[in-house]
């Protein structure tokens, strides 16, 4: 994500200036001074928005702001449509803006992966920002409009390890550039629409107009944050700063689909370990909902561990497995995605593979032991034996058939490409589209294709035979990329390159 320094919005714009200003939900809370303390101001936020019944609650509190020249509630009066004439014409604008901000960065593109490869603490800081900004800059009742908008929180938009912004953004530009230009857009909200959608309890005039009003102000606020967290952001990259420097470094010495990669990888963690049952092993959401877990409280005051089980019954059937270890030992059974699992925080099967492989071993004793995942289809008969092959030598990466239909034995020595390779293959041997077998073909092409007795052709219809019909047209489409990238690095190449920049060598 780059621009020129004329052409960027974050050196273009004027700075946002802090101003005082009166606060309705402050005064009413507590709510800390923006000014004097940012993080319990928004911490004090985040407690105010979750206390919040519905949004319907929230107008009905606030309808002494929205008060008719006469203090009346009855019906609107003329001044209040003068009002709301003009507070249209004020997000019209406002949005008009933010649709062509959001559309600038992300036409930069990387704005999703640099997000994620953030640290926490940047995040968090940017988010902020964003809100500090949109505060001073929103329409009419500043920092009070965050009332209508429980979306953007700090701990929203750092959710998932930063996918919760990357969703916001992404499905506010959607809705931006679906919308005709000068035409009012609204963000989707099921508790703020619920508010008018009431036909129970319908709104008088008076309270329908208010509702209207307040969800322009609460528009106003979204594209008044948009922009606000975006200037932050985009700032941090053009001026450099020292929360952004280890991202920029990391993307501008790897390629674009690498950093991604890891990116995705990042974004698809846990954020915390799961909670199973020690006994039947599963989690709250596959018992139903309503369930409460119960821990052993043995191990829990004598050893501050926590042993979960999801009914009395399971903890009796396992009381026997439990009994030796209870409140003297700090044992775990390593359930998959629990605290006792060393890769719990990894969503992804195709990592599992991790869990077998040999502990303190060096990097060809690791790599070796990689291998052919459990079929989760029939497989065809050709890869049937090119399976059977690989499990009868450990060492050998692949084998290809020459002109004369003999075997030969294709052995990677780099440790990092034969890491990359072995685990594309595993995956690719497993599952039933064959995800990778592409890259697969096009390593092995490169390397092999002019090996007496192989050529791509040659080469190509083995890989039919094995993954089908769609592994031409794949390997073909891997070949065009590389070509594209004009560095002549297959995939596997490429990857195992950016990772040996990145991470240790095995050793």
């Amino acid at each position: 994500m780059s621009a020129s320094p004329e052409h960027h919005p974050s050196e273009t714009a004027s700075p946002i200036p802090d101003k005082d200003q009166f606060s309705f939900w402050a005064k009413k809370l507590g709510i800390a001074n923006l000014k004097e303390n940012r993080v319990k101001w928004n911490n004090d936020w985040e407690k105010a928005l979750k206390s919040f019944k519905n949004a319907r609650e929230v107008v009905e509190t606030m309808k002494d702001l929205f008060k008719g020249d006469d203090g009346s509630d009855s019906d609107a009066q003329p001044s209040d449509q003068s009002l709301m004439e003009e507070l249209q014409d004020v997000v019209r604008k406002r949005q008009t803006a933010a649709k062509g901000f959001v559309k600038e960065i992300l036409d930069l593109g990387h704005l999703d992966t640099i997000w994620i490869l953030l640290d926490v603490s940047e995040k968090k800081r940017h988010v902020l920002q964003g809100l500090q900004n949109a505060s001073n800059i929103s329409f009419l009742l500043g920092q009070d409009s965050r009332a209508f908008c429980p979306e953007i929180t700090v701990t929203q938009m750092i959710s998932r390890n930063g996918q919760g912004f990357v969703d916001f953004i992404n499905t506010y530009h959607e809705l931006a550039q679906a919308t005709d230009p000068e035409k009012l857009y609204f963000f989707p909200s099921p508790w703020w629409e619920e508010a008018a959608n009431d036909a129970a309890n319908p709104m008088s005039a008076k309270a329908r107009f208010t509702y209207e009003f307040a969800t322009m102000l609460r528009n106003d606020f979204l594209a008044s944050f948009v922009m606000g967290i975006l200037l932050s952001i985009s700032g941090d990259i053009s001026k450099g700063h020292k929360g952004m420097k280890p991202v920029i470094n990391f993307m501008e010495n790897t390629d674009g689909f690498f950093a991604q990669s890891i990116a995705d990888a990042k974004a698809g963690l846990r954020e915390k370990p799961l909670i199973r049952c020690d006994n039947c092993t599963k989690t709250p959401e596959e018992i139903g909902p309503d369930t409460h877990f119960m821990a052993c409280s043995t191990c829990k005051s004598k050893l501050n561990f926590i042993v979960h089980y999801c009914s009395q019954e399971c903890q009796k059937a396992d009381w026997k497995t439990h009994k030796p270890n209870c409140g003297k030992k700090r044992v775990s059974k390593g359930l998959p995605g629990t605290a006792g699992d060393s890769l719990w925080m990894h969503k992804d099967p195709s990592v599992e593979f991790v869990r077998d492989l040999p502990t303190n071993a060096g990097g060809k004793e690791m790599i070796r032991a990689i291998g052919i995942a459990p079929a989760q289809y029939t497989r065809p008969q050709a890869l049937e034996l090119q399976v059977s092959m690989l499990e009868k030598d450990k060492d050998a990466d692949y084998f290809l058939f020459n002109t004369k239909g003999e075997p030969v034995r294709f052995v990677i020595d780099d440790l990092w490409t034969k890491f990359n390779f072995r685990t594309i293959r595993r995956t690719a041997m497993a599952q039933a589209d064959n995800h990778g077998s592409e890259a697969l073909g096009e390593y092995m092409i490169k390397v092999m294709g002019k090996s007496p007795g192989l050529s791509r052709e040659r080469i190509l219809t083995q890989l039919v035979a094995e993954y089908g019909i769609e592994a031409r047209r794949k390997v073909a489409v891997f070949e065009k990329r590389a070509a594209e990238a004009g560095r002549g690095l297959t995939f596997i190449e490429s990857y195992s390159e950016n990772i040996r920049k990145v991470m240790p060598r095995f050793g």
